[in-house]
Parts: structure tokens; C-alpha cells; sequence
């Protein structure tokens, strides 16, 4: 194995990822040590937003993963299989539909479950977002029956010498949006798209209300049941904090959207869930950047115009902003159904 400090992006993108010795070390502190070092030379965030970087960086976050999953005994002959064999000598598997790797270890989605894989040299983020979730402030009965439906409820926490996982429970009909995007080729149609944002507004409208920041909305944390047209945010909770409190550490995708000002105080601002919201509203319709929404046949004027301007920094003034473009691009609101079943984007 060659040293890690030699090794170059080709050297990297040509390691299998079922291969991870190749890259990484089978024990625990040299296995950090060296995700680490990989992480100060390919990290996005210190390539000037590199696309080869990106590429380097998703390839080692699979590599890494697979090499926890051997290191901690979640490697199973059927891939699709999670064995989870913890410190106190319990062993938990569940069918797993599709995993992916994130930047503090692995997602694993199930049918009914989502199971979040956290590296242990991430435990103070992993306790944090335990506790964000425990302690989701409802104001009264009436709120919490309209909105905790959309927000995680954890099944269990286990422990492995290598990780600590939460696992999730999670709707039969819901999907990561990420899979829904890439199983329908890239994008959703604008109407799609307006239920995803209506239904992200509400819950940053009930965030701005009870004093609470996610700080990690993404394709990659939402899950979405197009049956319902639903929203659900599983995921990046371990970012979560409250308004105000300062900001220790963020995904590379959000802290891309981050407004000078809130970089400068680095506090946690409500302003960085609106502006996560308009970018994956730019990344549902196929166009990151927003550069070429103006001008698309098939997106409304309005709706271009809002996913491209900045927030008005008001959860609630951008929900009524919303709903009058919602008026301008489609008339009386109708719902329209979008034929894709969980089983479909999970076959």
C-alpha cells in the first residue's frame, strides 16, 4: 500500500469500492489517523470546489465506510444484508434497500427503518444529534400532531467498537429525495418540486418558532413519499443546534450556502435552512446553480425568481412569499399525482 500522502486522485478513484485495505488500515486509530490525513488534502472545501476533489472525496467517504463495516463485523455476504454485532456481543441485521456513505460514516435505508452508521471519532456530534431529536420542542398538542409525523423518531442506539448508530424509524412509502432524483433521471417537474419546497418552508416555519436550526438540508437528509407528497427530514440532525448558539462544524454542501454573515459569527442562523431550501429546489429542478432556470419553458417565472434570489431571512415572510408564487405560476393549488412508489425507486 502506498503512503497516503503520495497518492493521487487516479490512485484513489481506481480502488474498488468493496477493496477499502487498499486504501485504509484494518485498526481502528490508524483507520482514523489516515481518513484524517485524506481529509486536509481532499476535502472539497480545500479544492476551491474541484469537481475531480468531490469525486476523490465521495470515493474515500465509500471506501471508508466499507471499511468500518469490516473492521466493526457489518460486512455480511449479502451486501444488502446489515449485521450490526455490537460491544455488548448482541447482533442486529435488517434488509437493507440502498446505503450510502456521508461525511461522518454510512446511511442505511431499510423499509421501515433508516439506520445512521457514525464513525466514533464523531461521538460528540452523534450525542448531539440524539439529543437535538429527544428534545424537539412542540408548542402544544395541536402542533405536535401536525408536525412531529415528519420529524425522527429513534427506534435504537447501539454501540460497536468502531461506531455508534441510531437507528430510525421511518414511512414505507418515503425514499431518500436523492434516489427519487437519480431514479428519475435527474430532476422532478416544477409542480413536483413546489410540494417538496411547501412542505420544507412549514417545517423551517415551525424551526424558526421553537428557536431550532438543522443547518444540513440536502437531497441526502430528506426523504419524500410522492404518494403523500410528503417531506420528511431524517437525516443531518447531528448539526442541528439552537438559534444563536454557535456553529462548531457543517456538512461541505451547506457550508457552501453559508451567507457572510453567518460565517462571520459563525452562529446558527435560520437563514441557512432558507437558503438550503432554495438550493435543493435548484438541484430537484437540474440546474445547482439556477443560472439556466430563467428562461425554461417549463419553470414558471415566479418560481425561477424565487429559487434564485437570496431568503428574506424570515421563515414565515418566505412562506407567504412562497404561496403567492405558488398562486403566479399555477393557479388554485390541485394535487397532482406523481406515479413513483417506494418500491419503484427501491425495486
Amino acid at each position: 500500500m502506498m503512503p497516503i500522502e503520495t497518492l493521487t486522485a487516479a490512485n484513489i478513484l481506481a480502488i474498488p469500492p468493496g477493496e477499502p485495505e487498499r486504501l485504509f488500515s484494518p485498526e481502528a486509530g490508524a483507520l482514523r489517523a489516515e481518513f484524517a490525513t485524506l481529509v486536509k488534502r481532499w476535502h472539497p472545501d480545500r479544492n476551491a470546489g474541484s469537481a475531480e476533489a468531490a469525486q476523490v472525496f465521495t470515493r474515500i467517504l465509500t471506501l471508508r465506510s466499507a471499511a468500518l463495516a469490516k473492521l466493526s463485523g457489518h460486512a455480511s455476504p449479502d451486501p444488502s444484508v446489515l449485521k450490526i454485532e455490537t460491544r455488548d456481543g448482541r447482533t442486529f441485521e435488517f434488509k437493507a434497500k440502498r446505503r450510502h456513505p456521508f461525511e461522518l460514516g454510512e446511511m442505511v435505508i431499510a423499509e421501515r427503518r433508516v439506520a445512521f452508521m457514525v464513525d466514533q471519532a464523531h461521538e460528540s456530534l452523534f450525542r448531539a444529534g440524539l439529543r437535538r431529536i429527544e428534545t424537539i420542542v412542540y408548542p402544544d398538542d395541536a402542533v405536535r400532531h401536525e408536525v412531529a409525523r415528519f420529524l425522527p423518531t429513534v427506534e435504537r442506539v447501539l454501540a460497536t467498537p468502531a461506531s455508534r448508530i441510531a437507528i430510525l424509524g421511518k414511512s414505507e412509502n418515503a425514499v431518500l429525495l436523492k434516489d427519487l432524483l437519480d431514479h428519475l433521471g435527474g430532476q422532478l417537474p416544477p409542480k413536483h418540486v413546489a410540494w417538496v419546497v411547501s412542505s420544507l418552508l412549514n417545517l423551517a416555519c415551525f424551526f424558526a418558532a421553537t428557536g431550532l436550526t438543522h443547518n444540513a438540508l440536502s437531497t441526502a437528509t430528506v426523504f419524500v413519499a410522492p404518494k403523500h407528497h410528503a417531506a420528511y427530514l431524517l437525516g443531518g440532525w447531528w448539526y442541528a443546534a439552537p438559534a444563536g448558539a454557535r456553529l462548531t462544524m457543517l456538512p461541505a454542501e451547506t457550508h457552501a450556502l453559508m451567507p457572510p454573515s453567518i460565517a462571520a459569527g459563525k452562529r446558527a442562523d435560520i437563514r441557512l435552512d432558507l437558503e438550503s431550501i432554495r438550493a435543493i429546489a435548484r438541484v430537484c429542478l437540474g440546474d445547482p446553480t439556477g443560472v439556466e432556470l430563467v428562461g425554461r419553458a417549463d419553470v414558471p417565472r415566479p418560481m425561477a425568481d424565487f429559487f434564485r434570489l437570496p431568503s428574506s431571512g424570515s421563515a414565515l415572510e418566505d412562506y407567504r412569499t412562497w404561496d403567492q408564487v405558488l398562486r403566479e405560476s399555477f393557479g388554485p393549488r390541485r394535487f397532482v399525482e406523481l406515479p413513483v412508489s417506494a418500491s419503484d425507486v427501491y425495486p
